[in-house]
């Protein structure tokens, strides 16, 4: 799924919770819990409704020191996942 022209933004039945470096998610929906590292909560953070997933891809590349291209492909990859899971909805 082609996702970096994309705008992604959190449903409102998923919480968030920060725990040290990493973001505790639960879906109210199916009651499930997830857990994103420190880049995975970042970029969970810029899920805004407004921005691109290519503009977050710069953000993380710029907070992290990674090359664009690997910042895009990695965060296409949570993404996906994340749409797979009901916790971010991709609007054009």
């Amino acid at each position: 799924m082609d996702v970096q022209n994309k705008i992604a933004a959190v449903p409102d039945d998923i919480i968030r919770r920060d725990i040290d470096s990493t973001s505790v998610l639960l879906n109210l929906e199916n009651g499930r819990y997830y857990s994103l590292n420190s880049t995975g909560a970042f970029a969970f953070s810029l899920f805004d409704g407004k921005t691109s997933i290519s503009q977050v891809a710069s953000r993380i590349a710029d907070a992290f020191c990674v090359e664009q291209a690997e910042a895009l492909k990695d965060l296409e990859d949570l993404v996906v996942e994340l749409h797979k899971e009901g916790l971010v909805e991709l609007h054009d």
